[in-house]
């Protein structure tokens, strides 16, 4: 779903809006870009037998320019925990190191709020072990530091009681804006990351 589509979904759907916690309305308006990226993903985990390797990297890609925007834009004492050294420090235990295409930057539009972006880093965080478990991609012992970190899972458990406010006088639309965002960011650095594998590694 892109920005517009959201903003279309929200004028469409004023009454759900008016009712709906902030997460529910984010939750909603996300359901096909969401399912999308999810494919996404496993397509590019499968590709090849890259697996967990190539996971993580399209994680780290991902997550580090979302949360360098995050860094300037949240308050403080809301700012999720850092998950790029993590990611580093797994591939580095699996045998390898991040690799070298400059992380893109997270560029959003200006209106979008904080609590779309973030929402997308922490709610996504929860799935990524049910996705790789769905795939039948095993996680080693010693490579676990961001999918069982508990720094991630427990901001979550304080974000969910943020989001399970009503949206306000101003409704949705800033923080449906960031997580859609957010969440085409993943989408272009799935596709960036797959483009910049050798053509013998894509078949």
């Amino acid at each position: 779903m892109t920005l517009e589509d959201s903003g279309r979904f929200l004028e469409d759907s004023r009454t759900f809006a008016d009712r709906a916690s902030l997460r529910e309305a984010i939750h909603a308006a996300t359901a096909d870009q969401r399912a999308a990226l999810d494919r996404a993903l496993i397509a590019a985990a499968l590709e090849d037998g890259g697996g967990l390797v190539v996971f993580l990297d399209i994680q780290l890609s991902a997550r580090a320019g979302i949360e360098e925007w995050l860094a300037d834009h949240c308050p403080p004492e809301w700012t999720p925990p850092p998950q790029t050294g993590l990611i580093a420090g797994d591939l580095i235990a699996l045998g390898g190191l991040p690799k070298a295409f400059p992380a893109p930057r997270f560029a959003s539009p200006e209106s979008v709020d904080w609590t779309g972006p973030a929402w997308a880093l922490a709610s996504s965080h929860l799935g990524n072990r049910l996705l790789l478990a769905q795939i039948g991609v095993p996680l080693p012992p010693d490579a676990q530091r961001f999918l069982s970190g508990g720094a991630m899972q427990n901001y979550w458990q304080r974000l969910r009681t943020l989001l399970a406010e009503s949206p306000g006088p101003s409704g949705p639309g800033a923080a449906v804006a960031g997580a859609c965002a957010a969440l085409s960011h993943f989408q272009a650095c799935i596709d960036l990351f797959v483009a910049a594998r050798p053509a013998e590694a894509r078949g």
